[in-house]
């Protein structure tokens, strides 16, 4: 800023202004900022990059945090054939040969199926656990060391 472009400016800052015109100022930058805190309020209502919880209102699916707007209530829900956890809020899918318990928000294996690291075999399935967590294999089809059912006959 150059030596007369400053002198201006203190100038103008230091010229007396009337009663009424430093009121008017004073109610406009306070109203501005009333303003502004109710902006940042609504910001960080629907900030981006959050999601929204079971129940809350919604229009599409990616706003809610298990990616499902119930089209019937306009409100995000668990997805057809999970289960909605009170104690963390979170929907929770369960194996077909499991059922939920809204107590304890954990799958039981059903009487005659077997658990198998987060899945319930049925009773002629082997649990075929490795690297890659828990599977069912199916009868007649072979278990391999790392954790995968050997579906296509190639060999372990």
């Amino acid at each position: 800023m150059s030596d007369e472009r400053f002198d201006e400016l203190s100038k103008a800052i230091a010229t007396a202004v009337s009663r009424r015109q430093a009121l008017k100022l004073t109610l406009a930058a306070a109203a501005g900022g009333a303003l502004s805190l109710v902006g940042a309020r609504q910001a960080k209502a629907i900030a981006p990059g959050r999601c929204r919880r079971v129940g809350v209102i919604c229009r599409q699916d990616y706003e809610c945090c298990d990616f499902y707007c119930n089209p019937a209530t306009g409100r995000c829900a668990c997805r057809p054939g999970q289960n909605f956890c009170r104690r963390t809020r979170r929907c929770i899918s369960c194996s077909p040969n499991a059922t939920f318990d809204p107590e304890t928000c954990e799958c039981t294996c059903n009487e005659g199926t077997s658990p198998c690291d987060g899945d319930c075999c049925g009773p002629d399935e082997t649990c075929c656990v490795g690297f890659y967590g828990g599977q069912c294999c199916p009868p007649g089809i072979a278990c391999c060391p790392g954790g995968f059912c050997d579906f296509y006959g190639y060999g372990c």
